[in-house]
């Protein structure tokens, strides 16, 4: 697919069409692993970042091989499906799982150092489906825009405590604005939500608030250097401040990160 893309396009359709029914529907449910999606998440990734299948500005420059490949793109990533792989990467796949919250708990320095990247999308699920997402909503904002932006809505004011999958979901919408940043710099006002959501929900100390503690001081993180007001930073150094006294050692590395 690298090497001989147009040798590839006559299976571009099926491909898709394999990796998305297995990965983002109830087919894949109970008969897919990890290996298996990873690789069918990085299939899609290379169809849908394939230079070699984007035509030019001028459609009369580009060659026979990649309008064919494109209208082939184009017919398969509809609004339908680009909404149902956006929400499914959201809210199924951004999830925290069992196994990293146990990870939290009993090797924090080792579950920081998991998040980080290099080359681990290609092997490991969550930088996998992160590259994923950021790769087509790049491709497909003006779609999947106001599909964000509705999850964001739906997530306005405190999260109740005792809900861990409420708090988790909320963490996984955060990821997305976070990990989006650039996309959603017109259709964000940062500032606002910085002080009327994000800051009050980095005051809450409650020990199951954690993971929105740790995310919120990193999706502030992400705006930071995109839209953000000179005159709100003291207000997020304050938090800062606080924050690195916090009593979550997870929480406590992320802080001295985005500081």
């Amino acid at each position: 697919l690298d090497q001989h893309p147009f040798s590839f396009t006559p299976l571009i359709q099926r491909s898709l069409e394999f990796s998305v029914s297995y990965v983002f529907t109830e087919v894949g449910e109970g008969v897919t692993f990890e290996r298996f999606i990873v690789q069918c998440m990085n299939l899609i990734k290379m169809i849908v970042k394939n230079y070699a299948y984007k035509p030019s500005k001028n459609f009369e420059d580009s060659s026979p091989e990649t309008l064919e490949a494109h209208k082939i793109k184009m017919a398969f990533f509809t609004y339908p499906t680009l909404t149902e792989i956006c929400r499914r990467l959201v809210s199924h796949y951004f999830l925290l799982t069992e196994e990293e919250l146990t990870m939290w708990e009993e090797d924090p320095e080792g579950f920081t150092v998991e998040e980080t990247g290099g080359d681990s999308w290609k092997y490991s699920l969550r930088p996998c489906t992160e590259v994923l997402f950021i790769d087509i909503f790049h491709e497909y904002n003006q779609t999947l825009t106001p599909v964000l932006l509705e999850m964001m809505q739906t997530l306005q004011g405190p999260t109740n405590v005792e809900d861990m999958n409420a708090l988790l979901i909320k963490d996984a919408v955060y990821n997305a604005v976070g990990l989006a940043a650039y996309e959603l710099f017109d259709s964000v006002d940062f500032d606002q939500w910085f002080k009327n959501q994000l800051l009050p929900e980095l005051q809450v100390i409650h020990n199951r608030y954690k993971p929105l503690r740790r995310r919120v001081i990193w999706l502030i993180g992400q705006w930071i250097s995109v839209k953000f007001k000179s005159d709100l930073r003291p207000m997020l150094y304050e938090a800062i401040c606080n924050l690195l006294q916090d009593q979550d050692l997870v929480v406590r590395i992320e802080t001295a990160t985005t500081l």
